[in-house]
C-alpha cells in the first residue's frame, strides 16, 4: 500500500510540473486598447472614431513599402484575450497599418497572423479588384507577428485514427498523442 501511495503521489507531482511548464510559454499576453465594438468595417462605413487608439489584428495580405514608411493591408477579425486574431471566425473587414521605416516583406508575407495598436487616422481608397472600398487606417502603429499555424496536414490530431475494437468489459484504452495546454488564465 504505501508503495501505491508514493506512486500516486509522484504521478500528482509530474502532472503539476508539466501543466506549470505549459503556463510559462514565452509567449507574452497583452490586452487590446479601445473600443471592442469599433471593428475595421463599422470605421470605414461611418468614420467614427477618429484619432482613438484601437488594437486590431487579422491576416497579412499585403505589404506595401513606401518611400517613408511601410503600409500592411490586414483583413480583420475578432482578437482573443491575448490580442491573437481568431482567424477561423468571420472577418470584420480589411483595414490599412501605417508604420514608419522599412519592414521585410519576408517576414510580413501573406498569410501571416499579425495584431497592430495605432491610432485611427481616417479611411483610405483602396481596391479590392475591380470594386473600390474604404479602408480604415491605424497610423503610426505598433504590430506585432504571430507564429504562422502548421499546415492541415502537420496538425495534430486529437486522437489516434485507428481501428477501434471492443469485446468484453473494460477493453483498450484511449491514448491522446498531443497535449496541449491552451490558457492558464
Amino acid at each position: 500500500m504505501p508503495i501505491v501511495r508514493g506512486v500516486n503521489r509522484l504521478l500528482t507531482w509530474a502532472v503539476s510540473l508539466v501543466l506549470l511548464a505549459g503556463c510559462a510559454t514565452p509567449e507574452t499576453c497583452f490586452k487590446p486598447v479601445g473600443k471592442r465594438g469599433l471593428t475595421p468595417a463599422a470605421a470605414a462605413v461611418s468614420a467614427r472614431g477618429e484619432g482613438e487608439m484601437v488594437t486590431w489584428g487579422g491576416m497579412l495580405l499585403d505589404t506595401r513599402n513606401l518611400e517613408t514608411h511601410t503600409e500592411l493591408e490586414i483583413m480583420g477579425y475578432r482578437l482573443d484575450g491575448c490580442g491573437r486574431p481568431l482567424t477561423q471566425g468571420e472577418s470584420q473587414g480589411r483595414f490599412l497599418v501605417r508604420q514608419p521605416g522599412y519592414l521585410e516583406p519576408l517576414d510580413y508575407r501573406a498569410g501571416r497572423p499579425v495584431t497592430a495598436t495605432g491610432r485611427l487616422a481616417g479611411v483610405s481608397d483602396g481596391w479590392v479588384g475591380a470594386a473600390a472600398v474604404s479602408l480604415p487606417v491605424l497610423d503610426e502603429a505598433t504590430t506585432r507577428l504571430w507564429p504562422m499555424p502548421p499546415p492541415p496536414s502537420e496538425q495534430p490530431v486529437p486522437f489516434p485514427l485507428r481501428p477501434y475494437i471492443n469485446i468484453g468489459i473494460g477493453g483498450g484504452s484511449h491514448v491522446v498523442t498531443n497535449w496541449h495546454v491552451v490558457s492558464c488564465t
